[in-house]
Parts: C-alpha cells; structure tokens; sequence
C-alpha cells in the first residue's frame, strides 16, 4: 500500500511536470510544442490503465477520430501529397492529444487549477513583456512606427503583429489566449469574489483592463466581439438567474453589457469603417473586411466546383489559388490567402462530411460542457468556434493542439474520476 502510494505522488510529480511544460511549449519555437507533447505522451503511457483508455473513446472525444479518419480518406484523391501530409502531421493531435490528455484525470483538481491557471499566467506575463519591450523601443528609438513607415497600425510597435513580434507569434493567435485567460480568471474572481479582500479586487480590475488593453492593441476585432460576448454568457451563468429577481444584478448586468457593447464598437470600428457592399475583386487597395469577403466568395465559389467530395486534403489551397486567378481576385492572387474560415477551409478540401463534422464536434462538445456546467470549457468552444469564422485555424499546429488539448483537459476535468479514486483502485 505505501509503495502504490510512494509510485503515485512520483509519476503524479512527473505529470505535472510535463503539462507545466506543454503549457509553456505554446510560446516557445514550433519543436519545443512538438517535444512537449511527446514528453507528455510518454509520461501518459506509464499511467494508463483500462479505465483510462475508455475514457480516451468516449463521446465526444471519438469524434476526433472520425476527423482525423475524413482527413486521411482525403489523401486518397489528392495530387497534392507534399501539402497533404503536411496536412495530415498537424492533425495527428487529433488522435494523440486526448490520450496524452487522460492523464489528467489522476490529478486533484486543485492540481488541474493550477496547470490551466500556470497557462493564464504565462501569457499574463508575455503581454506584460510585449507592452513594455514596445514602451523601451519607443524611449531608445523615439518613434512608435518601423523606421520610414509610419500611419498605419501594421508599423506601429505598439499594435498587431508588431507587437508579439519580439517572440515572432501570431498576433491573432496571442488574442485567442489572452481571450481564454481573461475567461479563466474572470470565473476565478466570480466564483470566489467575497472571499477576495478590497485590494485584491482592484488588483483583479486592473487586470481585466489590462487584458482589454491589449486586445485593442492586437488589433483583433473578431475577439474585440468575441470575448465581450463570452464575458456576457459567462455573467449569465453566474448570475442569470437573479438578475430578474434583484435589481441591482439587472442593472449592474445591463451597465456591462452597455459598457462592453462599446468596447465592441471600439474595437470593430477599424474593420468596418468605410464599408460598402458594392465588391470589387480587382480593386488593388480594398479594406479588411472587404478583403475578407472577396476570399469567403472565392471560397464559396471554389466549394461549388466540388461540394460533395471537396479538391482533396492536400489540394484545398491550389484549388482556391486557381479559383483567386479565374475571379481575377487581385488581392487573393498576390497574397495567396487560405479560406480565413475554416468551416470553409474543410469543406473546400474534404467536401460537405468534413465540414458537417467539424461544425457537430463544436456543437457537441459544448453541449456536453453545459451539461457538465463546465462553463470554461463551454468558453473554450465558444471563443474557437468564433476563431474559426475568421481564421482557418486548424491549419496551424497552434491551433489544433490548442483546441484538441483544452477541450479534452476539460472533458476529464469534469469527470467524476478524481485523485482520490485513482489512489483507492
């Protein structure tokens, strides 16, 4: 009995070790995340048992699956083997990852807290670091654009890609963590908000400003609408039900919901200023939105060619690029853009199934989420699914593994399986 238990806080030590690491592997070189995940694989093995692997298949995890099966069909018809293999390596997560991630569940959930919140505070520090290695560039070079670039927020070190450019990370994707973090911690300080003394709540709205700061400063107007919307749903959860009952919590939630709705306005604003219907694919300047339009109509039109089937794994983005040049779609034939959705991106590559697919394993697992009243995990759902519309983000490795790692985390989060049981059997 004291071995079994000396073996369990050891390989439980080993646990935590390599998920601390494979939280830290987001903002490290692409080969560091790659590594982690094969430490936590490896760490994995040695504590999975019967119980364990079952729950590796359960629903809805066992979609993952599937997908990665439609993927691999796909390769069947594609010309393009080179991309499609590239294709198919950054969707391996979907079948290892919520392996790797059934070690989870042999942790106490003060030990689970503590993993998800060490991610929460890398990127609290890293944002810190952006805006204050931004603060010293502009002391040492007076001037907050490029040099002889200046007027518009792609030069300007205090924004967008500009600013996480001292780690060379996606501007976009930086959001979608900070919008997951906020999250986190806002559950954080509603869940437990009496117990936390006068300072440490004015600590806590310093750092949702913070937070909102930087999302501003991301240029990101997808989360500019995204996250107010999260925060929304996520008061509704803790507080709907008084909010008609009492009247401050109606208009303590009516005055956020005004105040948030601004912050929207604010951020979108840049997006959708100047916006005209009228779309002109060989306009050689159009703005973002009108950008983002002209490539969601190619894509549509690129779907039509061959809606049942799709081009191929591997043959997505030529059949797209082919499509930019019969449209003459001057903006899509010099930059060569992917979907930027990729509900579009799967249907375009791995026809109607692939996309049907995707949209289920969204809908599904937040329904599961609700179910369990994990509202986090719900969020994690919510904020990808929102990525998605705007960013064909299961094309990156970042965001396969980000979104295949959180959502299982949080499957075994909520399961009844717990650190006492583990120790019991």
């Amino acid at each position: 009995m004291i071995f079994m238990i000396i073996k369990y806080i050891f390989n439980r030590n080993f646990v935590l070790g390599g998920y601390y690491f494979l939280m830290l592997s987001f903002y490290l070189p692409l080969k560091f995340n790659s590594i982690a995940l094969i430490v936590c694989g490896l760490i994995s093995l040695f504590n999975i048992n019967k119980s364990t692997l079952k729950e590796v298949f359960i629903f809805p995890l066992n979609l993952f699956y599937i997908l990665f099966l439609v993927l691999l069909v796909g390769l069947l018809y594609t010309e393009n083997k080179v991309t499609g293999y590239a294709i198919l390596e950054r969707h391996y997560s979907l079948i290892f990852v919520p392996v790797i991630a059934s070690s989870f569940s042999i942790l106490n959930t003060k030990q689970q807290k503590r993993i998800l919140y060490f991610f929460t505070l890398v990127t609290t520090v890293l944002a810190f670091y952006f805006l204050g290695y931004a603060i010293v560039d502009y002391f040492n070079t007076g001037s907050i654009y490029i040099e002889n670039r200046s007027g518009h927020h792609l030069y300007n070190k205090f924004m967008h890609h500009r600013l996480t450019a001292p780690l060379g990370m996606h501007a976009i994707y930086f959001s979608l963590y900070l919008s997951f973090s906020f999250i986190l911690v806002l559950h954080h300080f509603m869940k437990y908000f009496h117990s936390h003394s006068i300072l440490i709540k004015v600590l806590f709205f310093f750092l949702f400003s913070f937070y909102s700061l930087m999302i501003i400063l991301l240029k990101s107007a997808l989360f500019s609408l995204a996250l107010p919307l999260a925060i929304i749903i996520l008061l509704f959860f803790h507080f709907g039900k008084y909010a008609f009952s009492k009247s401050k919590y109606l208009i303590g939630l009516i005055s956020i919901i005004i105040i948030l709705s601004a912050f929207s306005f604010y951020g979108m604003q840049s997006k959708i200023l100047n916006f005209s219907t009228n779309l002109n694919l060989t306009e050689e300047h159009p703005g973002p939105l009108k950008i983002r339009l002209g490539v969601w109509y190619s894509s549509w039109q690129t779907i039509q060619d061959n809606w049942l089937l799709g081009a191929g794994t591997g043959d997505g983005q030529d059949a797209l690029v082919e499509k930019y040049h019969k449209l003459d779609f001057y903006i899509g034939k010099r930059d060569q853009f992917n979907a930027h959705n990729m509900y579009l991106q799967y249907w375009i590559s791995n026809g109607i199934f692939a996309f049907l697919l995707y949209f289920l394993i969204l809908i599904l697992f937040g329904l599961y989420f609700l179910k369990k009243k994990e509202y986090v995990g719900f969020l994690v759902i919510f904020l990808f699914a929102s990525f998605s519309f705007t960013e064909s983000t299961m094309l990156r490795q970042s965001g396969v593994v980000f979104f295949v790692l959180f959502s299982s985390l949080y499957i075994f989060k909520s399961s009844k399986k717990n650190n006492e049981n583990f120790i019991s059997s």
